[in-house]
């Protein structure tokens, strides 16, 4: 049978002194078979050799303050409370209320016209194609101009959207009238227009938003022009909005 041998340390002085508990029970006391040294209270374990579940009552109510950055696979039912002010230049992956895509179209030449129906203003429209059916499309619309007063007593503007050409007139219409803007002369009268319209085209179909114009008689109505000189500028932005 195998033996117990206690030996003792040839350079120490001190005295061992194995000491029995204070119980009338029998005990049995087995030792690992294996090599190496007892722990005590004032040992230190190697963490590869820690295993098992670690019972709750074992951790304090506050755990010691320690850095997170090595912390991963968090379930996110286990993330509470506030989060810090944060910047969300990277984050990525997000769209709902997003600006998509800026589009801009500039038209500085003067153009004139006496049409009485709607036609279209060269130079001021735009060609998209949609990244999805519900995006939105915001429009806005700034013109200045002038028209003939004594024949010409109105100019009314209109925002049409053609979807692979297919013409849908949208109610977005404009009027401006010797009425309601300042007469520099007995024949001319200033406009400006300032149009915001948002669009839903439910369409992933290339698309095109374009501006026309009519006049209320036989006058002619000028774009980009400044009782003469055609110093103004005429352009129309298109943003499209993801839902």
């Amino acid at each position: 049978m195998s033996k117990v041998k206690i030996q003792g340390n040839a350079s120490g002085t001190g005295v061992l002194t194995v000491t029995a508990p204070n119980t009338s029970t029998d005990r049995t006391i087995t030792l690992p078979d294996t090599t190496g040294t007892l722990l005590d209270e004032n040992s230190s374990v190697p963490a590869a050799n820690l295993t098992g579940t670690v019972a709750d009552a074992r951790f304090p109510a506050t755990l010691p303050a320690a850095s997170a950055a090595n912390l991963t696979a968090i379930p996110a039912a286990n993330l509470t409370g506030t989060l810090p002010a944060i910047s969300g230049a990277n984050l990525t992956g997000i769209t709902t209320g997003k600006v998509l895509a800026v589009y801009e179209d500039t038209d500085v030449g003067e153009y004139d016209t006496n049409s009485t129906s709607f036609i279209d203003v060269p130079g001021l429209y735009i060609t998209a194609t949609p990244s999805a059916t519900s995006s939105k499309f915001l429009v806005l619309i700034s013109m200045a101009g002038v028209g003939t007063h004594s024949s010409c007593t109105s100019v009314q503007f209109r925002l049409e959207r053609t979807i692979s050409g297919v013409g849908t007139t949208n109610p977005y219409t404009l009027t401006r009238s010797a009425a309601h803007d300042a007469i520099t002369n007995s024949n001319v009268f200033g406009y400006d227009v300032q149009g915001l319209f948002l669009d839903e085209p439910s369409t992933t179909t290339q698309t095109t938003w374009k501006v026309q114009i009519a006049t209320s008689g036989a006058g002619y109505a000028r774009i980009n022009s400044n009782m003469g000189t055609n110093d103004v500028t005429s352009s129309i932005v298109l943003m499209e909005i993801g839902a």
